[in-house]
């Protein structure tokens, strides 16, 4: 095994009555456009790639229709999950059903996503993914302060930073974790 892969493969629809279709970006034209969208895990070998995981994309439109839902036919236990979440959960179920691991590949649409990138730690999982220029992480070994602890009331629960500590552009990562200049 080499990889596992994440992606998701738009498909292009003139009208808007096939389920989950909706206006959203379509990596076939490159553009937004009318289409469906299904969010696949792949295995890759030196020779080939096997989807393992497909599912359709569900837009917040449709799960939240209930009236275009049923005429379609969505099961209700089906809700909305951002395409990081499905994703997230394919990878999951690979892990548990004991698919040989490798490490993750995606691209920045999964790759900006925070929760996607702690997912794939908490499976200790290896993992290369895209990220956009204004995301930012915590280089190795660093984690936001704790939540300052509150003098009354509810129990804070965001996480801090202050002048010395903080999260990294990806674009400057060698500046922050070259040995030898004190920021590792």
């Amino acid at each position: 095994m080499v990889a596992w892969i994440v992606d998701d493969t738009g498909f292009v629809k003139k009208g808007k009555h096939s389920v989950g279709v909706v206006r959203q970006y379509c990596g076939q034209v490159g553009k937004q456009e009318n289409c469906q969208v299904a969010v696949s895990l792949s295995l890759t070998t030196e020779e080939a790639s096997l989807p393992i995981a497909w599912r359709l994309y569900l837009p917040k439109e449709w799960a939240e229709d209930p009236e275009r839902r049923e005429k379609t036919g969505v099961p209700r236990e089906l809700s909305f999950q951002t395409k990081p979440q499905i994703a997230l959960e394919q990878i999951r179920k690979a892990v548990e059903e004991g698919v040989p691991v490798a490490p993750v590949l995606a691209d920045a649409a999964y790759g900006d996503d925070t929760k996607f990138r702690e997912g794939i730690s908490e499976l200790k999982l290896p993992y290369t993914v895209g990220v956009r220029g204004p995301t930012t992480v915590w280089p190795p070994g660093k984690a936001p302060l704790p939540a300052k602890p509150g003098k009354m009331g509810r129990p804070a629960k965001y996480l801090r930073r202050n002048k010395n500590h903080q999260p990294v552009r990806p674009s400057n990562w060698q500046n922050h974790c070259r040995p030898g200049n004190g920021k590792r």
